[in-house]
């Protein structure tokens, strides 16, 4: 039996994911509350109590709105796009092309001006999800695709370079079982919207 487990979910898709847009503090969708409630009957039906932390920022509350109890850590804020924030990537592209250029040769390294890079965020992360991993018991934690990087990082051993690269896609939650002899045991489920 698992000492703890840790569930791990992006926020339900939003306003700015619709838009492609960086940042913000965008309201999820009618498609995002869709995810929110069948993430909260997911553990409802299976009669799993779990501690439930989100990033202070709009679309996670939302996500998290069905559950009784939720905890906002701002921690778990998203990446900090800087002078960026509500560009698309195609508009970096476009506008900045050599700032666009530099995030592509090392966007673990890569500062966004005005911001914080993958590795600000792995500084950030460190003291909470170290304090998850020595709990006991069940933990979800509803926050954003690069903050969800760095976490599931930490839990499956991946090299830095390669943590922008991990697919963390919405409507999906990610279980990890942590077994007393320091075994994980990662299971992907996919919700339907």
């Amino acid at each position: 039996m698992a000492l703890n487990t840790i569930y791990l979910t992006r926020h339900g898709q939003s306003e700015y994911n619709v838009s492609q847009r960086l940042g913000g503090d965008s309201d999820i969708t009618e498609h995002g509350r869709k995810y929110a409630y069948k993430l909260y009957k997911y553990f409802d039906n299976s009669s799993i109590e779990v501690d439930v932390y989100t990033s202070s920022l709009r679309r996670t509350i939302q996500t998290a709105q069905y559950f009784k109890k939720t905890s906002h850590i701002k921690e778990l804020n998203e990446l900090n796009t800087g002078v960026y924030d509500g560009y698309t990537y195609k508009e970096i592209e476009t506008k900045y092309p050599e700032e666009y250029h530099k995030r592509m040769l090392d966007k673990y390294n890569y500062c966004y001006p005005g911001g914080e890079s993958y590795s600000d965020i792995n500084e950030r992360v460190k003291e909470f999800i170290d304090t998850i991993i020595g709990s006991h018991g069940n933990t979800l934690i509803i926050c954003h695709q690069a903050v969800l990087r760095v976490l599931y990082s930490y839990l499956i051993d991946v090299d830095k370079q390669d943590i922008p690269h991990l697919e963390i896609p919405l409507n999906t939650l990610f279980k990890i079982d942590i077994y007393e002899n320091g075994k994980m045991e990662v299971k992907r489920i996919h919700f339907s919207i």
